[in-house]
């Protein structure tokens, strides 16, 4: 399959479940390294970092959880894909995908998901956002904002944004997975345009559910050639945590 030469440092608690993924994973032809929790693969992380690919992890463990295990590495490199499994009552996607993590896959989970996300996320950025998505987009989104990290209204991480509500309301009526057209034009900032695709990742469609402004997480998808280079260049320069920022509300 090709995947010989990517290792994935594996972190369940679970044997039973450990061993389940561990056999998917040398079934897809992954090598693998495996944690029981996240203090025991942080140290195997700093062992091998050169040849880790992928960190698949569990969130709720003992002796470090998935969440520090996640910060602990954002804090050496921004640049290790990093997928969370969980039940989702760990935590939300778009908290994960604030601290970090690239992509969150929950638990029990179908092997053909995993197999996709994999390979999804070992692609570098710009073959990611190269890739063509299918179907046609559900919305079509044209603005016209002041900056790439505008306060509450528009922010953008590692792999795509956060739109709020209150500059394009029609996107709180999306669903994850859901694709939108993306026509973006900043006024001021190193990006001038974003234009292509973005996937829904996840929605908050009311202010007052949390301490999230309402609005919806957007993944990059199948950009134009100056999108990408824009883009590319921002992450260059600028250490960026989140994968898709989140807005508080104050």
């Amino acid at each position: 399959m090709g995947n010989n030469n990517k290792r994935i440092l594996l972190v369940e608690d679970q044997p039973t479940f450990l061993e389940a993924v561990e056999c998917e994973l040398k079934y897809l032809d992954y090598q693998t390294v495996t944690a029981t929790n996240g203090f025991d693969a942080f140290k195997k992380y700093n062992e091998d970092r050169d040849n880790i690919s992928l960190i698949l992890s569990d969130i709720r463990m003992p002796n470090w959880d998935g969440i520090r295990l996640l910060t602990a590495v954002r804090r050496q490199t921004t640049e290790l894909p990093f997928i969370f499994m969980t039940g989702f009552s760990d935590t939300t996607v778009a908290e994960a995908l604030a601290l970090g993590a690239d992509r969150v896959v929950g638990k029990p989970f179908d092997p053909h998901d995993l197999e996709h996300e994999l390979s999804e996320i070992l692609k570098p950025s710009d073959e990611f956002w190269r890739t063509p998505v299918s179907g046609a987009p559900k919305l079509e989104i044209s603005l016209d904002i002041n900056s790439v990290n505008e306060d509450r209204h528009f922010g953008i991480g590692r792999s795509g944004a956060f739109v709020g509500a209150d500059i394009c309301p029609a996107l709180t009526r999306m669903e994850g997975g859901d694709i939108v057209g993306l026509d973006l034009r900043f006024a001021n900032g190193p990006v001038p345009k974003i234009s292509g695709k973005g996937e829904v990742k996840w929605v908050n469609r009311f202010n007052d559910s949390g301490v999230y402004a309402a609005g919806c997480g957007l993944l990059f998808r199948e950009l134009d050639e100056t999108s990408i280079a824009d883009l590319l260049a921002y992450k260059y320069d600028r250490v960026i945590i989140p994968t898709i920022p989140t807005i508080r509300n104050y």
